[in-house]
């Protein structure tokens, strides 16, 4: 018999969990979100499923909380009042799972599952899901069914400190968003330069993927090239002097990331937890990215 799940919250996440998990095979049952003509469109879409609300839920063995952050313990409350204890999931990359207290408090065995991955399209989410990592934390019996939902789906399941989720989805954000930050400012740079757009886009495309394909068959520390890496003090000097004329804030931030591209190919790491700084590092805080 296939397993049954249930689903609240019919959006970005919703859908490409529902997508997902119709298509590995398993029985979707109810659909609740808060507008029901919207939920309707969704199950309709899919072809699977019966779009109600909350309170009107039928039992399920697995339940997909796929709601936004700060209501993750709201509909947990809710859910707790309505139905029998079963096994309950969110999609937090932030928060653990100690978000579902009302439903653990209950019986439920609870857990939170990380794709780490964009979900802004979920029809081609589903469809170039296969290898995506998943982070997940929780109960161990909610963490058995996980393990084999992620296979099933195509995903690789790994473990996360729920105590540590900030930490880990820090992570994904200098990964993802801050690099898209970068690059960003990247075009404005060459925009200043002169470069023309089209060129600038395909710049900031070769180097990024170029990087992505150092690190991965390496590491941070060897596939760091550049300046900062080999020391050129001279160059160095120049480029923050030239993006500090340009905006205080990039010569700023140009300073900080040199200094931090300087220690990571020295020492192997960005940054070091609870390593004294090294003997002149009052004179280099003193004097600022201008003495690099």
């Amino acid at each position: 018999m296939a397993i049954v799940v249930n689903v609240i919250g019919p959006g970005r996440v919703g859908q490409t969990m529902l997508g997902l998990l119709h298509r590995a095979g398993y029985a979707i049952g109810d659909v609740a979100g808060r507008n029901v003509a919207r939920t309707e469109t969704v199950v309709a879409r899919l072809g699977a499923g019966r779009a109600v609300r909350l309170e009107d839920m039928a039992p399920a063995d697995l339940w997909c909380l796929a709601v936004p952050d700060d209501q993750i313990t709201a509909a947990a409350e809710a859910l707790a009042l309505v139905a029998e204890p079963s096994v309950a999931v969110h999609f937090s990359g932030f928060h653990s799972a100690d978000n579902l207290e009302p439903l653990r408090a209950n019986g439920w065995s609870v857990a939170g599952l990380h794709p780490v991955m964009s979900f802004a399209d979920p029809e081609r989410v589903v469809e170039t899901f296969d290898g995506t990592y998943c982070g997940i934390e929780g109960d161990a019996a909610a963490l058995v069914v996980l393990e084999e939902m992620i296979a099933r789906i195509g995903g690789k399941a790994f473990p996360i400190r729920s105590e540590s989720k900030a930490l880990y989805h820090g992570a994904a954000v200098v990964a993802n968003n801050f690099t898209t930050v970068l690059q960003g400012l990247a075009h404005e740079l060459w925009s200043e330069a002169g470069v023309p757009e089209d060129i600038s886009r395909a710049l900031c495309q070769d180097l990024v993927e170029g990087s992505a394909r150092n690190v991965a068959g390496s590491n941070a520390q060897d596939a760091l090239t550049g300046p900062a890496a080999r020391g050129d003090k001279a160059v160095l000097d120049a480029q923050q002097k030239a993006f500090a004329a340009w905006n205080a804030e990039a010569g700023a931030l140009y300073g900080t990331m040199t200094d931090l591209a300087q220690r990571l190919k020295a020492q192997g790491q960005v940054m070091s937890k609870g390593t004294p700084e090294p003997e002149d590092a009052d004179h280099d805080q003193a004097d600022g990215p201008n003495d690099l």
